[in-house]
């Protein structure tokens, strides 16, 4: 129950956090011969406006 305090939660999906893990899965061999394009994994449009709407911070997919 401690450790909630701890937790930091966020609207951000925290895109770079995907491509880290992708890329080391990659590396080790786990993602096949050819490295995944996931560039276009998220669609953040929505969540933006739905952010934009109640007068917060958007968050960026990079």
């Amino acid at each position: 129950a401690q450790s909630f305090t701890n937790l930091d939660i966020t609207y951000d999906p925290l895109v770079s956090t995907l491509m880290s893990s992708a890329d080391r899965a990659y590396a080790l061999g786990f993602l096949g011969s050819s490295k995944p394009e996931l560039s276009g994994i998220y669609n953040l449009a929505p969540l933006n406006q739905v952010l934009t709407s109640k007068g917060l911070a958007t968050v960026s997919g990079s």
